[in-house]
């Protein structure tokens, strides 16, 4: 029994997201006389797609050749290579023609592989500052389990644990689980992958948790990482730039979230203001630690990059169905943030001497529940759903 720990019980939702990239999927291909293939692609997957042509076009693989183009962004769009064999057929049935292939925005965002759907069941036990248990049950399909079944063992998906099997609190009493559900729906890998599903809903429900136990969110994050000193650091200097004050401040707040991410120690944290209904993101500052940088501006480049995907994944991007049908057509109805709608981004680089790390998709998974939190304590309304604006806040 816990006669004193305040017992807590939450879930959270993650919508499922098109990619979005601004380059629509595309392809060049042209079949020669002497049964060679020529491909030209923006692709994350050369060898896929040299593959993929072959068999298109009845060829042996060694027969193909594939030009790889820069990406037009890919984020995980482009590991999936289902436009270049339509490109094949098209170009088998004009010889030694060049075709080019280039998908409409409609059918980029309705035939896309999404991000897949995800379902958090959260509970724990605190007291005080003591974090008594922690248990976290993701439910989500599988990218894996499609792209390479081999992989998924004991029906454990490495990419759905992301972010999980590396929590870094000291917790004494620890159970994390996914579990995985089909939902009818071809998913892929989207910029990050399971880390950003799984920080929104355990940075949120860590913040839930300080406030049920009149424990400042900073305050016992530091606690919970006194074994991992980067990720404390990263914490102390985001939540200092950021001016972070555990106190309310009437219409202006501060949310905080830390993660470890691909071997990099992160914290964002985000300043908001207004009211219950018009909310402004007023910046948003990322500390990292990340190890040797080797190249500092594409270190910022980066974290920037990840930072803007963190908003799309958080304001109000997402994809819905109706009568078997993707909803959304273009940038009309899938908003991606515009340029009057994003903050000013401070990127703060930890000078380290350590391993490098990765920052290509760090960037991304702190930003909504950092703003998240903010919200909550700007207006006193928890949000457990993504988008934040399906909640009926309005970012202005």
């Amino acid at each position: 029994m816990l006669p004193r720990a305040t017992r807590l019980e939450a879930t959270y939702r993650v919508q499922m997201l098109a990619h979005a990239t601004l380059e629509p999927q595309n392809c060049l291909a042209r079949l020669g006389s002497d049964g060679s293939v020529d491909v030209w692609a923006s692709t994350q997957a050369p060898e896929s797609a040299r593959d993929a042509a072959a068999r298109a076009a009845g060829v042996k693989p060694e027969q193909v050749r594939i030009h790889a183009q820069f990406i037009g962004g890919g984020f995980g769009r482009r590991l999936d290579v289902d436009f270049v064999p339509q490109a094949v057929l098209i170009a088998k049935a004009v010889p030694g023609t060049p075709v080019k292939l280039i998908w409409s925005r409609e059918d980029d965002t309705t035939h896309d592989f999404y991000r897949p759907p995800s379902l958090h069941v959260m509970r724990a036990a605190i007291d005080g500052a003591n974090l008594v248990y922690f248990t976290h049950t993701m439910i989500s399909p599988s990218v894996t389990s499609r792209m390479f079944p081999l992989a998924v063992k004991d029906g454990i998906d490495d990419f759905m644990v992301e972010g999980v099997k590396n929590l870094t609190y000291d917790i004494p009493n620890l159970m994390m689980r996914t579990i995985i559900q089909d939902v009818g729906i071809r998913t892929g890998y989207w910029r990050s992958v399971s880390n950003a599903n799984n920080a929104w809903a355990i940075e949120s429900f860590m913040d839930e948790l300080a406030h049920a136990a009149n424990t400042d969110p900073l305050a016992l994050r530091l606690a919970l990482l006194q074994k991992l000193p980067r990720q404390q650091a990263v914490l102390q200097r985001v939540a200092h730039e950021a001016a972070y004050s555990p106190g309310p401040q009437p219409g202006h707040a501060v949310g905080i979230a830390s993660m470890e991410c691909y071997d990099s120690y992160v914290a964002v944290a985000a300043a908001v203001s207004g009211g219950p209904d018009k909310v402004k993101l007023e910046r948003l500052w990322i500390a990292a630690d990340c190890g040797i940088v080797v190249h500092p501006d594409q270190a910022v480049a980066q974290l920037e990059g990840g930072v803007l995907n963190g908003l799309i994944n958080a304001l109000r991007g997402k994809v819905t169905l109706k009568d078997g049908r993707v909803e959304q057509t273009n940038f009309h109805d899938f908003p991606i943030p515009r340029m009057n709608e994003v903050p000013p981004v401070t990127v703060i680089q930890i000078a380290s001497t350590e391993q490098p790390g990765g920052l290509g998709e760090v960037g991304v998974p702190l930003v909504a529940p950092a703003i998240g939190n903010a919200i909550y304590k700007l207006t006193g309304k928890r949000i457990r759903a993504l988008p934040l604006e399906d909640s009926g806040i309005r970012f202005v």
